[in-house]
């Protein structure tokens, strides 16, 4: 028997984590904010610019405008401002021209055919006009986009570091492990005989097969939706960074500040391919006879695969029983898993060995039965685990029920 402790935190962390991994949010949805916030300034200026009359000294299409797939318009037209005559060639503030001949074309014939043109001229810098003004939807909307990392990274950091009720922390507080493990461990629990119908009736399943307490199909589902959510939110801005580059105007401030999210983008993508490829993995069906285990018993555990085997190298099958007390620890929630018993029941390379097979499985009778309360639970479960060269590996745990010593058996 192999006796060992895992003490880690839960999935919400310590408070240090919680707090970077928010922050990054955080800083994320500023940087952004920031970028696109001067330039929908820029753009909420010119809502205030002065309407003039101009006149249109020229107007076509420029057919390499930016780059030489896209259309552009070519123009020039002077205006008079506070009695002084000016010239711009300017259509439209960061005007980045389409791809589209039919629409280009379509605003170079209004404004060609246009009698009355106005413009709109910046009163402290009469020297600057645009003929239009760009609207503020997008940058809007990209600001608005935004605030989602705001709302991630604010709403964490205060979850993170509130202060709960006094009360309630004090009757949440966690057992010692000495109370849960070592008195458990060494006194086995013995159910009255009032309970027997409960747990140990006279109708005990003749076999029961076991379920693996992970799906490969609901991991590969998650893997997806986490891809599908991140990526989706930095493809936004990974966009704004291509039109830089594009214009021949690289961004290099948002460029550099959104590598490691791209990063965790493409790990995403990786971990969903990961879980996509152990869909091929051969699945094990294992079957406990008979289905009820109480402690100090021994079961016959069978067991076979369904898909294909020729690839798995090695093959193990251990038993093993952990404990798990989950309990508040400041602010946050934290999960101590500590493995007390541990048994190899099975090891082979042989490829024919791993296809199917039996063994005797004994459940020792000084330990503790299956438990589950609250905060804390007893899990007894048969690991499968089987190493295959440059693929996924099989790694499934199958929980099953180990029930308190049966009374019967001192009688």
């Amino acid at each position: 028997m192999k006796s060992k402790t895992k003490s880690h935190s839960g999935y919400t962390g310590s408070k240090l984590d919680l707090t970077g991994f928010h922050l990054m949010f955080l800083l994320f949805s500023l940087a952004l904010t920031s970028i696109i916030g001067l330039s929908f300034i820029k753009i909420f200026k010119t809502y205030f610019w002065e309407k003039t009359h101009c006149t249109i000294l020229s107007c076509k299409i420029d057919h390499a405008y930016k780059t030489e797939s896209s259309y552009g318009i070519d123009i020039s037209y002077t205006y008079t401002f506070n009695g002084q005559s000016y010239t711009s060639d300017i259509y439209q503030h960061n005007y980045q021209g389409s791809s589209d001949y039919t629409e280009i074309k379509q605003i170079v014939d209004q404004i060609i055919n246009n009698t009355q043109v106005n413009c709109y001229v910046n009163p402290e810098c009469p020297q600057e006009a645009y003929l239009t003004r760009e609207s503020l939807w997008r940058d809007g909307s990209a600001i608005l986009v935004c605030q989602i990392f705001t709302a991630i990274g604010v709403g964490g950091i205060v979850f993170t570091w509130r202060k709960k009720n006094p009360k309630k922390n004090e009757s949440n507080k966690p057992k010692p492990k000495s109370a849960l493990v070592t008195k458990w461990y060494m006194k086995p629990l013995k159910i009255s005989s009032q309970h027997q119908d409960f747990s140990l009736n006279n109708k005990r399943p003749d076999s029961i097969i076991l379920k693996s307490d992970s799906s490969a199909i609901k991991n590969l589902l998650g893997g997806i939706f986490a891809t599908l959510f991140w990526n989706g939110i930095v493809s936004v801005f990974l966009s704004l960074v291509l039109d830089s580059f594009e214009k021949g105007e690289p961004n290099w401030v948002l460029t550099i500040f959104i590598i490691p999210f791209v990063l965790v983008g493409l790990y995403l993508i990786l971990v969903t391919f990961y879980h996509f490829l152990k869909l091929f993995n051969a699945r094990p069906i294992l079957t406990l006879t008979p289905g009820v285990t109480p402690l100090g018993t021994t079961t016959e555990l069978s067991w076979t695969f369904r898909g294909w085997m020729k690839f798995i190298r090695h093959l193990t099958i251990t038993l093993s029983a952990r404990e798990e007390a989950t309990y508040d620890q400041g602010s946050s929630s934290k999960t101590d898993k500590h493995t007390f018993y541990e048994m190899e029941l099975f090891s082979t390379n042989i490829t024919s060995e791993m296809t199917a097979g039996k063994v005797k499985c004994a459940i020792p009778q000084d330990c503790m039965h299956s438990f589950q309360a609250k905060h804390n639970k007893i899990i007894w479960s048969i690991n499968v685990k089987g190493n295959i060269k440059l693929w996924p590996n099989i790694s499934s745990k199958f929980p099953f029920t180990v029930l308190p010593t049966d009374p019967s058996d001192d009688q």
